[in-house]
């Protein structure tokens, strides 16, 4: 189930934010543009596992860890790495027919009818923070040339 609420309001509602980290939050995110989460995590004004929850309750689906989650390589190859960082996703695994996919957004469905559409199966919406699913994004689709360590 989605909520209209904010992410600030349920980071403020669980009383993992002080109203005085979110305005000085706000301020910062108005003059940088980056997403809330995103910059709260960067600012360490949140835990990750906190916001991933907040996420989860706002967004109505389930959050993931992509640290802890290791997408499978069948999975991976279906989405190139173009379109992965472009959409903002990370193929997880296939489940029967339906691909797990972690989304920035997973509400938004016009990324999710194009990852339906590049891939030709339906589509189960996940989400985890920003920097989560671009940290992954180069861990698991590393630039051409690039060795990891």
């Amino acid at each position: 189930m989605t909520t209209t609420k904010k992410l600030g309001e349920l980071l403020l509602e669980a009383e993992a934010l002080t109203p005085e980290n979110l305005a000085q939050a706000l301020e910062i995110q108005s003059a940088s543009g980056e997403r809330l989460g995103s910059l709260l995590l960067r600012l360490q004004m949140v835990d990750a596992r906190v916001l991933r929850a907040a996420l989860a309750h706002q967004k109505g689906v389930e959050a993931v860890d992509l640290a802890v989650e290791t997408p499978e390589p069948r999975a991976l190859a279906m989405v190139s790495r173009e379109q992965a960082h472009r959409l903002g996703c990370v193929p997880l695994r296939l489940v029967g027919e339906e691909l797990e996919v972690v989304f920035i957004d997973p509400l938004d469905g016009r990324v999710v009818a194009e990852v339906e559409r590049a891939v030709g199966r339906p589509v189960r919406r996940l989400v985890a923070p920003q920097t989560s699913v671009f940290t992954a994004i180069m861990r698991h689709y590393p630039p051409e040339g690039w060795r990891q360590r």
